[in-house]
């Protein structure tokens, strides 16, 4: 099962991995990760990936409510 779900996850990685590789790209040599533009904001790569997949396969309900922070930003 576990070589399954590595498969259905990869397919969809390879597919944006494309996307991205057409995407601007910022150069600046003192940072620590390369950031990309998309839809006129910047992401480092993996949440860019986690954006991609969840604009192809999350469906909003009516009733549905996101609520989100960024990690460590003292919500709790």
């Amino acid at each position: 099962m576990r070589k399954k779900t590595i498969g259905l996850i990869q397919k969809p990685i390879s597919k944006y991995k494309e996307i991205i590789a057409t995407l601007s790209r910022s150069n600046r040599r003192n940072w620590k990760v390369n950031l990309y533009q998309y839809e006129g904001f910047w992401f480092p790569l993996r949440p860019l990936e986690g954006l991609l997949l969840a604009q192809d396969h999350f469906k909003l309900q009516p009733n549905d409510v996101i609520l989100s922070s960024l990690p460590k930003s003292g919500t709790t």
